[in-house]
């Protein structure tokens, strides 16, 4: 089941949404360390974090998990930590932080399915909301241009990996998709993610796409977006990269 827990962050010090590579460092000291260990063996991770910031200066740390074992190791654990009062040290800053308020959002594979995916009716349209970084890669080169097939195969192999219901890629699905389905609206601009001695470059804003072809595949266009919001879109989603809110 996705889980996705949002917390508000009281820290003295000022705060940026590229700083979620610190705090992918701050998760992975709370969690076991085998259960880490297992983490770093997997391609697609079931987990993405990453820190909101608004103009005002208001944090907030999201940690998503997409499995009920990702659930107990990350979510239960960091809840605990919360509920606890303890504080929380980005080491490599020496910044010290705690948690305001928090909620947690649960959605089970069936809901998505249920409300996306069987209707006879959907919207047509879909968007989301990127709030830190977002970028995709494709023959070894980051592509900070939005793209539905990047889009819509990032979130059909995460859906997949992790759903206990149905399963949503297949190639042929996907170039019909990507034949019936265009980015109707966006208000984007460029960005970029420092990454080690990287600054991997990227994109935020706004996105809608549009689906013209059958209700069931804009049903399946939306699910997917909606999953976006606990799965994180494009690369490095759970080293702060992708942030989504669904935009239905």
């Amino acid at each position: 089941m996705p889980v996705k827990l949002e917390m508000n962050i009281k820290c003295g010090e000022s705060l940026h949404s590229n700083m979620g590579s610190l705090l992918q460092g701050v998760l992975m000291e709370l969690i076991e360390p085998e259960y880490a260990a297992y983490l770093h063996s997997r391609d697609l991770l079931p987990y993405s974090q990453y820190l909101s910031v608004t103009k005002f200066g208001e944090a907030v740390w999201c940690v998503s998990t997409l499995d009920d074992e990702s659930c107990e190791k990350i979510i239960v654990p960091l809840t605990e930590k919360i509920v606890s009062g303890d504080t929380f040290e980005i080491s490599r800053k020496g910044i010290c932080f705690s948690i305001g308020e928090y909620r947690v959002r649960k959605f089970t594979y069936k809901e998505f399915v249920d409300a996306y995916f069987i209707p006879e009716e959907t919207s047509r349209r879909g968007g989301v909301i990127l709030v830190t970084p977002c970028a995709f890669k494709s023959d070894g080169r980051y592509q900070n241009i939005p793209g539905v097939r990047w889009v819509i195969q990032s979130l059909m192999h995460r859906f997949d990996a992790y759903s206990d219901t149905v399963k949503t890629y297949d190639p042929e699905a996907l170039e019909h998709i990507c034949k019936h389905t265009n980015i109707s609206r966006f208000s984007l601009r460029s960005a970029s993610f420092p990454l080690e001695r990287v600054k991997i470059p990227s994109f935020v804003g706004q996105l809608e796409f549009y689906t013209s072809g059958s209700t069931t595949m804009a049903g399946l266009v939306n699910m997917l977006l909606r999953f976006g919001d606990y799965s994180g879109i494009g690369i490095k989603t759970a080293m702060g990269m992708g942030g989504a809110f669904y935009n239905g």
